[in-house]
């Protein structure tokens, strides 16, 4: 009879693990996750605003290939050059930003605005910053990190 326990021990298991990916499938769903953060923690400077903020990796949908508190330094470097970039700026646009984490490689930065980026030394400026901000790793596979900036012109400007 000392099978029997194996046995049942091994079903149950297999349960387990088939009802926890049933609520993963369920639970992990969509593209990416957001990171919603309290109103004072979505304002670099008094001009500039953190509209989006999410990550995904495309072979774990739950982000546990990411950890929170590397997720959460990426985020305050990310604001911190934001704000000393742009807390000054007399243009209206938006800024979409991207970093790709690895293990074992320094993360990389996509960047899109929407005004021409061609010529603009305060966009090239911070690409170039935003560019140094390597040292920051997923746990495992690619980890996508998006940041969406909306950074507003001073009353009166021009804004474009």
């Amino acid at each position: 009879m000392p099978f029997l326990p194996l046995f049942l021990s091994l079903v149950a298991s297999a349960q387990t693990s088939g009802a926890q990916q049933a609520a993963e499938a369920v639970l992990c769903h969509g593209e990416a996750t957001s990171v919603f953060l309290p109103d004072r923690e979505t304002a670099p400077a008094p001009n500039i605003s953190l509209a989006q903020f999410q990550y995904r990796s495309a072979d774990d949908q739950c982000g546990r290939n990411l950890s929170h508190d590397e997720l959460m330094r990426l985020l305050d470097a990310s604001k911190s050059l934001t704000a000393a970039s742009f807390s000054t700026s007399k243009k209206k646009f938006v800024l979409f930003v991207k970093y790709a984490l690895t293990p074992g490689n320094p993360a990389t930065l996509e960047m899109k605005a929407s005004i021409p980026q061609t010529g603009n030394e305060e966009l090239g400026t911070y690409y170039d910053k935003a560019a140094t901000l390597t040292d920051y790793h997923s746990l495992k596979g690619i980890v996508e990190v998006f940041f969406r900036y909306e950074v507003n012109a001073p009353p009166g400007e021009d804004g474009g």
